[in-house]
This record gives structure tokens, sequence and C-alpha cells, in this order.
């Protein structure tokens, strides 16, 4: 399911009926198996971590993966961050060839095959709206991009109605809605660190039973690369 294309939850509602979650349920085994399944699902990493496990060692780097969903471990519902180790197993981390900037690389072809253009270094300050749709942006500089069909933001919903759109255009739209952002959402707008270490050779766990197979990449972009005569980290 985690890796399975997303799909709207009208989709999903419409895959299953009383049945089919029983059906669900039983895989998991019995009854008391799918209580405690349904249970896990709805705790947290934290909780799931001090369930299973004793050492600091090994619960430390869980949790901090259970992080990468961008709230902190011991909030309720998000026991599957603890659990995504695993799926560095199975199915595995892949990466394109040439790099991590080969992604970017081919997202902007593909952008660029479709008659599209990429601005760089633009400030969007403000949504425009017209008659109740966003029909533009205004960048710092107050220059104007106007949209043919829609605008689209992948910037958190804080920012995007309650920072970059006028109090009455959101208001026309939903009454309840800046409430709703104001004080529903929280643990938003995370700020997250990476650093690179150049290293002379791949990390060793001495003390550790240090095995080869334990260099699995832990992240989007965590793993181990040589670069000439440098490893990096």
């Amino acid at each position: 399911m985690f890796n399975a294309p997303p799909k709207s939850i009208l989709d999903i509602a419409g895959n299953y009926d009383l049945q089919k979650v029983r059906d669900l349920l039983s895989v998991v085994g019995s009854p008391d198996k799918a209580l405690d399944f349904i249970r896990t699902m709805l705790t947290s990493a934290e909780d799931i971590l001090n369930e299973w496990f004793d050492s600091e060692f090994l619960k430390a780097p869980l949790a901090r993966l259970a992080s990468e969903l961008g709230a902190p471990p011991s909030q309720k519902n998000l026991a599957i961050g603890a659990m995504m180790m695993a799926m560095r197993h199975n199915p595995g981390m892949a990466r394109p060839k040439g790099g991590t900037g080969a992604l970017v690389q081919a997202l902007v072809k593909a952008v660029q095959a479709h008659g599209g253009v990429i601005l760089t270094e633009q400030l969007v300050k403000r949504v425009l709206v017209d008659n109740g749709r966003a029909v533009g942006v205004q960048v710092v500089g107050d220059k104007e991009y106007r949209a043919n069909k829609a605008v689209i933001s992948n910037i958190d919903a804080k920012r995007l109605f309650l920072q970059m759109m006028d109090a009455a255009e959101v208001d026309a739209a939903d009454s309840d809605l800046r409430e709703r952002l104001e004080r529903r959402i929280v643990n938003n707008n995370e700020t997250i660190l990476k650093i690179d270490c150049a290293l002379s050779e791949p990390l060793r766990f001495e003390h550790h039973n240090h095995q080869d197979e334990y260099l699995i990449g832990s992240g989007a972009d965590c793993g181990f690369r040589q670069t000439g005569g440098d490893w990096s980290y």
C-alpha cells in the first residue's frame, strides 16, 4: 500500500465493503492479532519502538527515520514511520543512474517536452484570484504570471492560504478554512539539516559486528558512493 500509486479517498473507499474488510483482517490472523494490527496503526512510532525494543542504540535511528514524515515520533497514528526501515530492504532503495541529479534533469526534460518553461529565483508573494478562482501569481518585484488552465502549489496550506492570499478571498471560498488552518495544523514547516561528509573509505562499525551489508542507504539522500579516491555518504 505504501509504495502503490496514490488514489483518492473515494477510490479507496469504493474498493472495500464489509466482507473485504473482514477478509483483510482475516489475513492478519486471529481476532486478537487483527485488533493488535489496528492498535498498531493508530499508535505512535515512539510507542511501537518502546514496545518492541530496549536498546537506545537501535531505537534512536528508527525514531529519526519516523520523523521524516514531518511529525515527532510521539504523534499518534504514525507508527508506520518506525516500520519504513523494512522497506529499505524490501523492495529496497532505488537511485537513478548518474546520481540524484539525474532525476531532476528527467523532470526538467519532461516539463520542457510538453512546452513548459521552468523559472528559478522567482519568489511568489501573492496568488492572483479573480471571481473566486486562482488565475496566476505575483512575484517579488510585482511581475505577474497568468495561468492558462490552473495554478498548482506544492507549499504547505498555511503559507498558501494565510500568507499568499487575501483573507477576504479565502473566506469567500470557505468561511471556516482560515480557522482550521490556524488551529488544526500542527508540526508544520519543519526544518531538516543535511550534512555531506567526504571520507577516505566506507564507514566501519567495529564495535557492532560490522558487515558490509549494514551500509544500506536509509533515505532518499543517504548512501555511499565513491568519487575519485574519496567516499561520500
